[in-house]
């Protein structure tokens, strides 16, 4: 309970006190990821690729997966752990394009993810 007063600055000046009941509900924020866009380069051989991972201030469990269904032929997610793979190596230069969703149950947040591949790139 807050107590509010209110006062007039006339004479003679009046004055009245009212106790008011503030309620404050916690609300679910969405999880957001701290870049929109991302990119890697990875050697041909490579099908790991990153570990994605969302931020959720409510501490709310999160899920991953890919929502566009062209790209689930492509990369495959972990939809606890954000591992974000290849499912077949792609074995040439190239560069794709994939888009990751993270979802608490309520709200959902995406990122951009491009992932260049590079044939003989990498030096051992």
């Amino acid at each position: 309970m807050v107590e509010v007063t209110a006062m007039d600055d006339d004479t003679p000046g009046l004055t009245d006190t009212q106790l008011v009941t503030v309620n404050v509900t916690n609300v679910n924020e969405p999880p957001y990821f701290n870049d929109q866009m991302l990119s890697f380069t990875i050697d041909e051989f490579t099908t790991d690729i990153t570990i994605v991972q969302a931020i959720d201030e409510d501490g709310d469990t999160l899920t991953y997966s890919i929502p566009d269904i062209s790209s689930q032929d492509i990369f495959g997610i972990d939809a606890m752990t954000g591992a974000l793979a290849f499912i077949n190596n792609p074995g040439e230069d190239s560069t794709y394009d994939v888009q990751i969703k993270a979802d608490d149950g309520e709200f959902s947040t995406y990122q951009d993810i491009t992932v260049t591949v590079e044939v003989g790139g990498f030096e051992s």
